[in-house]
């Protein structure tokens, strides 16, 4: 009898030219067939092996099957798609699969590819897979980058042995920014590594119209060294001033509003200060401190 051969997580790693920690992912979610032996993850060779020849058979035979279906409703044939290209893009219409085999069909796909542009059919299923693969690369979580944002990468380009591609990045737009940084990914299918480089924003939405905040604070720095009442101040006293701030800033994207309150607070600041006038650390009133500063010139 034939004792089983088990392979170790660095061994199947060097097999599919992923790192050992994708290979541990792949046990603990049940993708690949492993036993745990105390920390250790092992892998049977025979039941590895089948588990793939079980795959690729499944594949074949959901090809089979959309060929036919294609055939009896007579569809548009493509023939752009002739030869192993139509194969890899029927195959992965069926379904997208996971793990190793899902790294086995993107790299079929991307040899069969001529280098330059990926052809727009293939695009949706090129995303669709690398994102399933993402985490196999070294360095795809730089600058957060998680798998399910690979789907909206764009401008995807082949060039052997490494995949590249723009993609916006949305990060400042949570925060009220009207531009996406943009990156640009670079995969390497022999190093198995990711990485990236800045190429500058996107204008999404209109920017807001310029601001100017130093003509404003003189304004109502004026009404308050005069001690005179206006709507877009409150006093509290004969010595504190609240800023209505809303009254005074008009509304905008939040980081623009955001830059124009500190613009204006700053130029505020600088203009009461010399006159006793002082701002507690982030707030919107003022206090005269006795017996400083000097009266406001006409």
């Amino acid at each position: 009898m034939l004792e089983e051969k088990f392979l170790t997580a660095e061994e199947v790693a060097a097999m599919f030219r992923v790192s050992p920690r994708t290979v541990t992912r792949w046990a603990k979610e049940g993708r690949i067939p492993a036993i745990k032996i105390g920390k250790n993850w092992l892998f049977p060779a025979s039941a590895l092996k089948e588990t793939f020849e079980k795959a690729a058979l499944k594949a074949k035979k959901e090809e089979g099957q959309e060929r036919g279906e294609t055939r009896e409703s007579g569809e548009h044939h493509d023939s752009t798609l002739d030869g192993p290209l139509e194969s890899l893009s029927r195959q992965t219409t069926a379904g997208i699969p996971s793990g190793p085999e899902a790294l086995r069909v993107l790299r079929e796909l991307l040899d069969n590819c001529p280098p330059g542009k990926i052809p727009s059919n293939l695009e949706d299923r090129v995303k669709e897979l690398l994102a399933e693969v993402w985490d196999m690369f070294t360095g795809s979580e730089e600058a957060e980058m998680a798998p399910y944002k690979v789907t909206r990468a764009e401008q995807l380009q082949w060039d052997p042995p490494v995949l590249s591609f723009i993609i916006e990045r949305h990060g400042g737009t949570v925060l009220g920014s009207t531009r996406a940084e943009l990156q640009e990914w670079y995969i390497n299918f022999e190093t198995m590594e990711a990485s990236y480089e800045e190429k500058g924003y996107r204008q999404l939405y209109p920017t807001a119209e310029r601001w100017k905040a130093e003509p404003v604070a003189k304004e109502i720095a004026k009404l308050i060294l005069e001690n005179k009442e206006d709507p877009r101040i409150q006093w509290v006293g004969d010595n504190r001033v609240k800023i209505l701030t809303s009254k005074i800033i008009p509304s905008s994207y939040k980081q623009t509003l955001i830059g124009r309150k500190r613009r204006f607070y700053r130029a505020l600041d600088e203009i009461l200060g010399p006159f006793g006038w002082k701002r507690a650390p982030n707030s919107n009133v003022y206090e005269k401190i006795e017996g400083k500063g000097g009266e406001a010139s006409e």
